[in-house]
């Protein structure tokens, strides 16, 4: 077995095995973290969110900033529950920190192993934020599903005492004309 392929082969036992293997160009199990930002980039826009268990619409804004290098996420736009996520890339990573409406700020880093082009799967990252999932209460993951070009199913998963109490759906569908200033 030469060179070449006792190096295929130890990349696709490692891929097999749920392991990372990173590609020349910097993609992970053949996902690219800056291709899965700027698709997130596309989203640039207004939406209204009608909930089936609550009386009124949401609004939430998606607004490119910062020269395209971050992402502005205005949840329940003009309500007591405002709250502003910023998405952007950090070294090899697609990063969320998620400015809560209880006060804190957790992080959450893409999950490359599980997303794929069409689902994208974001998890709390324990190391950098001072939240402690076993007792404090804070958004500990999201999961964004591409149905269309304008339409975009987001669920946050809310965890409390070391455990998940509830997950919360975002049926984001693009407004056609109402635009933000990035978007």
């Amino acid at each position: 077995m030469n060179a070449w392929n006792r190096a295929a082969a130890v990349c696709g036992a490692l891929a097999l095995a749920g392991c990372q293997v990173r590609t020349m160009d910097g993609a992970t199990n053949g996902f690219d973290t800056q291709m899965a930002f700027e698709r997130l980039k596309t989203m640039a826009g207004t939406y209204d969110v009608e909930f089936p268990d609550e009386p009124e619409h949401f609004k939430v804004i998606w607004d490119n900033v910062s020269g395209g290098h971050a992402i502005v996420e205005t949840l329940n736009v003009g309500t007591p529950h405002e709250m502003v996520s910023l998405y952007y890339l950090d070294g090899e990573d697609l990063a969320i920190t998620h400015y809560c409406g209880i006060g804190n700020r957790p992080l959450m880093r893409l999950d490359r192993v599980r997303s794929t082009r069409d689902e994208y799967f974001f998890e709390f990252d324990r190391a950098t934020t001072g939240i402690d999932p076993a007792t404090d209460a804070h958004i500990h993951a999201a999961h964004f599903k591409f149905l269309a070009a304008d339409a975009v199913d987001v669920e946050w998963s809310f965890w409390d005492k070391g455990a998940e109490q509830h997950q919360k759906l975002f049926e984001l569908r693009k407004q056609p004309g109402k635009f933000t200033a990035g978007g």
